[in-house]
């Protein structure tokens, strides 16, 4: 697969999991790219508030992860 193929299928994979978690995708940024080797890159951006959300999420997620294990 190429980069930037592989790039774009991982953008949309990401807007569904922040979609599924809540977090509007239209206030993000999501970008596919090509880094220097040829490798797919995405590129994120959103705001400190969306950021504090995903932080929280990842937070949560990781101690259920925890206690499952």
């Amino acid at each position: 697969m190429s980069g930037r193929r592989d790039a774009k299928n991982a953008v949309g994979e990401l807007a569904e999991a922040l979609t599924a978690a809540g977090i509007d995708v239209n206030i993000v940024r999501l970008r596919a790219d090509v880094g220097p080797d040829g490798s797919g890159v995405v590129h994120l951006a959103f705001s400190a508030s969306t950021a504090r959300d995903l932080a929280l999420l990842a937070r949560v997620t990781a101690a259920r992860l925890r206690r499952a294990s």
